[in-house]
């Protein structure tokens, strides 16, 4: 008899670059660990992680070890998810992988800002911190809006693949800093293409009580 498969997902007690790997567990009705940690845990253990980098996924009680959150995800879309949920053609793997590589790019922008906010100086001033991140998020939300325009289609391609997961997850992410950012009369498309993932079946119940949206109340009234 096959043993199933296990999965430990090791982070500190926020979202941040976590949390979409956690959705897309959810997603595939896989159970898997969620281990919280400390600062203090994460010290003994940073030594022996790969990369010395959080997250970090064991797999089969520790037999493997995987690092950096855009793999990770990658890797459970390939070992768990339906055929094609990572691009059912070279070109569309490309792409998808190229949404995911989009939003990565923006927890840096994000980060600065909100240790700004924080009134942490020493790292970036307020005004640099609010122009970098609105260049950015604006890039961002233009190009979604683009993609689903151009292409008519309910997801980023064809049918569903990992990257709607984080470029929905990202969308969140923008809205909690400036909810007026992403707004129904510049970005109609990219709104609904929101709703409609976060209204996955697979999803819809953990999404509403994690990420809870202004702008979709907003929509709605």
């Amino acid at each position: 008899m096959v043993k199933p498969r296990t999965f430990k997902l090791i982070y500190f007690e926020v979202q941040w670059r976590c949390e979409p790997i956690r959705i897309l567990f959810h997603y595939f009705g896989q159970e898997f660990e969620d281990m919280r940690i400390t600062n203090d845990e994460w010290a003994q253990m940073k030594p022996d992680a790969p990369f010395e980098q959080l997250p970090l996924l064991e797999i089969d009680g520790g037999k493997k070890t995987l690092s950096e959150s855009l793999s990770i995800m990658r890797y459970l879309s390939k070992t768990l998810g339906q055929d094609g949920f990572i691009g059912k053609t070279k070109t569309d793997s490309a792409k998808v992988d190229m949404f995911a590589y989009a939003c990565n790019d923006l927890y840096i922008p994000i980060y600065f800002l909100q240790q700004a906010k924080k009134g942490i100086e020493a790292i970036v001033n307020m005004e640099g911190a609010k122009i970098q991140f609105d260049l950015s998020a604006q890039r961002f939300l233009r190009s979604i809006e683009k993609q689903l325009k151009s292409h008519r289609q309910k997801y980023l391609v064809q049918y569903i693949t990992w990257a709607d997961i984080i470029v929905m997850y990202m969308i969140y992410m923008l809205e909690q800093q400036d909810e007026q950012m992403v707004s129904a009369e510049e970005y109609p498309l990219t709104i609904q293409y929101y709703k409609r993932i976060r209204e996955l079946d697979q999803i819809k119940d953990y999404v509403a009580e994690q990420l809870p949206s202004a702008i979709l109340k907003t929509d709605e009234s």
